[in-house]
């Protein structure tokens, strides 16, 4: 059954974020400061918001104007913002100017999660809170049943000053406004255009099965707990998931825990290309390697897209697979001009040793999808250097999630949606490994019809190893912004959802 919107519900709250600014003949970084000491709840029907004191008001340590760069180094000040209600919602987030601010607009630099921009790039609109001379939205975004999202903000100098804004202060106030949903977010047009399937499937059979004598628990839209909250994946033979994007066509895999959308590629690149070209030790199953430290969900690997140099940055010294450096530095300037629509992901690589004989490692996914039938959306912890968790613009769906979305070992028809006839292709997940030989993923569908029993062990047909060096099809994954519009389309393959760009 689908939910029914409550169109009356409205809540608005605001935090008081002051940050005076002094200048004479320095410049100081400028952050979020708030009277409030500690953490609060402020709870209002079935929306909750807990915002939380953890970041300096005035951070005097630079005294000049600063570059984007060292702007994001900084703390960022957090709001978490909780859906309790039976259906779900969207939020208007905004930047309210008060009346006794005096700081030029122009100057102050913002990062809104993964955003960053002049304020002044933000539509300006009429004051929400009492006080106000001016708003600026800053978005709107889809939270969905039971989900929970955090938003994080950091605001700077602008390094392009020089005297702009002496003597000033800046006070604003940020508000949230909740409200029933608006139809044309693209997360809404999954969510209430398809019906929820509450039943567990049988992982090991594939959706739709490939025998016609077996059955399962069906083909829509189901619920798992991924690492930020409620995702809800498709599985199965689906219709209305085709996404127009970027000049792209893409399908719809999930919505993520904190409302974003997870899309892949429909169909390849054109290019086959290796997972790594380097295939002598146990570590070149992992999308990166030698890793200064775990890659983990408290620490992860982070590659920063440079809209200006066009470049993936990590946060970590690391060496990049093969098949990363592919999806990063070559593939992604197809996209880049719509980088803005495109959020920082999360993916999964998973290294975790299950199992190790001899020489030979067994990983997390091994264990679950090729032994256990349970596949998961969350990723497990690694203590190894090489692989885990990471956050990115681009990536490759993990081996968990073709199964969740229908493949599995014995098979399944073509007509699942993330069936390929371009053929097999590189997923995520490392199977097992040997010291002195390695096997990473692959998933082949094109003869196999979306078998994964050569995900990274056999290759079903010929029973040959499948090594890092082997070359594959490349699918990338991207995930779209929770505030992301579509302009037209119903998501059928001959009317795509056609996103607002």
């Amino acid at each position: 059954m689908k939910p029914k919107i409550s169109k009356g519900l409205r809540i608005c709250v605001f935090i008081v974020l002051i940050v005076v600014l002094i200048l004479g003949l320095s410049y100081g970084y400028m952050s979020f400061s708030s009277s409030q000491e500690e953490a609060n709840l402020l709870k209002s029907a079935c929306f909750d918001v807990t915002y939380q004191e953890d970041v300096e008001g005035v951070n005097m340590k630079y005294y000049i104007p600063i570059s984007d760069e060292d702007a994001m180094k900084q703390d960022a000040y957090t709001i978490t913002l909780t859906n309790n209600c039976q259906e779900p919602l969207t939020y208007d987030v905004y930047l309210n100017i008060m009346s006794e601010s005096s700081t030029p607009d122009s100057i102050i630099r913002m990062n809104y999660n993964d955003e960053i921009a002049n304020l002044t790039d933000f539509n300006q609109t009429t004051a929400q809170v009492s006080g106000a001379k001016r708003a600026y939205k800053i978005s709107t975004a889809f939270i969905a049943p039971a989900q929970t999202t955090t938003l994080s903000f950091r605001t700077w100098m602008s390094s392009e000053v020089t005297t702009e804004g002496q003597n000033s202060q800046f006070v604003n106030k940020i508000s949230i406004n909740t409200n029933a949903i608006e139809e044309n977010l693209l997360a809404n047009k999954i969510f209430t255009s398809n019906t929820l399937i509450t039943a567990t499937p049988d992982f090991s059979k594939g959706e739709p099965p490939s025998s016609t004598s077996v059955t399962n628990t069906g083909s829509g839209l189901y619920m798992a707990q991924d690492d930020d909250g409620n995702s809800y994946y498709f599985r199965g033979a689906i219709s209305n998931n085709y996404v127009s994007f970027a000049g792209y066509t893409w399908r719809i895999v999930r919505i993520n825990g904190d409302g974003t959308v997870r899309l892949i590629l429909n169909g390849d690149t054109g290019e086959l290309v290796s997972f790594n070209n380097n295939v002598i030790n146990h570590k070149n199953i992992a999308y990166t390697y030698d890793n200064t430290s775990a890659c983990t969900i408290n620490s992860p690997c982070i590659s920063t897209y440079h809209s200006t140099t066009k470049i993936f940055t990590n946060n970590k010294n690391v060496t990049n697979s093969t098949i990363k450096e592919y999806l990063e530095n070559t593939w992604y300037q197809e996209i880049a001009n719509y980088d803005k629509y495109i959020a920082q992901g999360t993916f999964c690589n998973d290294t975790s040793i299950t199992n190790s004989s001899g020489t030979t490692n067994y990983y997390g996914a091994y264990q679950r999808v090729y032994v256990d039938n349970e596949p998961t959306l969350k990723c497990p912890a690694t203590d190894q250097t090489y692989g885990g968790y990471y956050k990115s613009k681009i990536g490759l769906l993990s081996v968990d999630e073709l199964v969740m979305g229908g493949y599995s070992i014995e098979g399944n028809t073509n007509n699942n949606f993330l069936y390929s006839s371009d053929g097999s292709f590189w997923n995520m997940s490392p199977g097992f490994s040997e010291s002195s030989t390695v096997y990473s993923g692959g998933v082949f569908n094109g003869n196999t019809n979306g078998n994964v029993d050569s995900f990274n062990v056999l290759n079903g047909l010929s029973g040959s190893y499948l090594f890092t060096s082997d070359k594959l099809g490349v699918r990338p994954v991207i995930n779209l912004r929770s505030d992301v519009a579509i302009a037209s389309g119903d998501g059928t393959e001959s009317n795509p959802y056609v996103v607002e760009t």
